[in-house]
């Protein structure tokens, strides 16, 4: 359950991590828009920013399958369920 917790944590830090990188690379990205002329430093930065956001987005992703596969399953799959109801359990068939 803490572990639960300590991924959950670290999952929503990747994600706000990951907000502060898509409003980075945005900010570039309109700059570079605005300008007349190509700039190679700008175009660099925009090339930064973008490997910066790929990488934490993948690191996000990684996380949240992480917490997934970690995850108890509080509840039957669904086939399970329609097992039940198609076989009941043989003590059920003799009332």
């Amino acid at each position: 359950m803490e572990r639960g917790l300590v991924q959950m944590k670290d999952y929503q830090t990747a994600r706000k991590k990951l907000e502060s990188r898509r409003l980075a690379y945005d900010s570039v990205l309109s700059k570079v828009q605005k300008m007349k002329k190509e700039d190679i430093r700008t175009e660099e930065e925009l090339r930064s920013a973008r490997a910066k956001y790929e990488e934490t987005s993948e690191d996000v992703h990684n996380r949240m399958m992480a917490i997934q596969e970690a995850e108890v399953p509080q509840t039957p799959p669904p086939v399970a369920l329609s097992s039940i109801f198609l076989f009941p359990h043989p003590l059920e068939l003799e009332t």
